[in-house]
């Protein structure tokens, strides 16, 4: 069975099945501030801890090129389980979208109700890598027609693509906004901590959670760049439905 078909498939007996007699309990809550405030609820009984997700966009300045201060941001508290947390600094440029930062935090106590510490601060110097970008709302492919410079950690050229999804606060009764699904594909700069989140399967993209798969190779330096670099990547529309659901 595909992964995606048996990920969903998963997701949904474990959601019949599952029932109010539940232990664990956390804080649910969304904003588009540094950190939010919510109701502590039951979590569904398969899901074992508790979730934070912060994320930061950065963009760059059109005139300069450089990544100006101008910052968005977002921050998710609901419950999950324990496997999925990365608890790794990820960054991710994706060019015109900018830089997303993202980090999870992880526990199962009253830590969780303490406030969110900020981001540390994005290294947003050049060095001297390059990758192909695109990104899709629309379609697991997309056809990068231009290059990205990238920045500080960011070593690795990603090709990712799957479902995306606005994440379920995984509680016994929400009457909150429903879980948003699109197919995505997103190829840029990534850091190592990123690359590192493929083996389950699910990655965690600010506030979307991808179910697919993708690959990271090392990115090559802009001197070393050939012509016929786009050649190995996978063809598909460019959206820019990415910087509004992320946000």
């Amino acid at each position: 069975m595909h992964l995606l078909a048996l990920y969903w498939l998963t997701t949904g007996l474990l959601l019949f099945l599952a029932n109010k007699g539940v232990s664990l309990k956390c804080e649910i809550c969304r904003s588009t501030d540094y950190d939010c405030n919510g109701t502590v609820h039951n979590c569904l009984s398969f899901l074992d801890t508790c979730i934070i997700v912060q994320s930061e966009r950065m963009l760059a300045s059109k005139k300069t090129d450089a990544y100006s201060h101008i910052k968005k941001h977002a921050v998710i508290k609901r419950c999950t389980q324990a496997h999925t947390c990365n608890e790794n600094i990820t960054f991710v440029n994706v060019g015109d979208g900018g830089i997303i930062v993202t980090r999870l935090s992880c526990c199962k106590d009253e830590k969780c109700m303490k406030p969110v510490l900020p981001l540390p601060p994005v290294n947003t110097t050049f060095n001297g890598k390059q990758c192909p970008v695109c990104f899709s709302f629309w379609s697991t492919k997309c056809k990068p027609k231009s290059m990205v410079e990238c920045v500080g950690d960011q070593d690795y050229c990603l090709v990712i693509s799957g479902t995306g999804n606005t994440g379920s606060p995984g509680i016994v009764q929400h009457n909150g906004p429903k879980m948003v699904t699109s197919n995505i594909s997103i190829q840029g700069c990534a850091n190592k901590a990123f690359c590192d989140t493929f083996d389950e399967g699910i990655v965690q993209l600010a506030t979307i959670t991808i179910a697919g798969g993708g690959t990271c190779e090392l990115a090559r330096d802009m001197l070393d760049s050939a012509p016929g670099l786009f050649g190995p990547f996978l063809p598909v529309l460019a959206g820019l439905l990415l910087v509004k659901i992320i946000v």
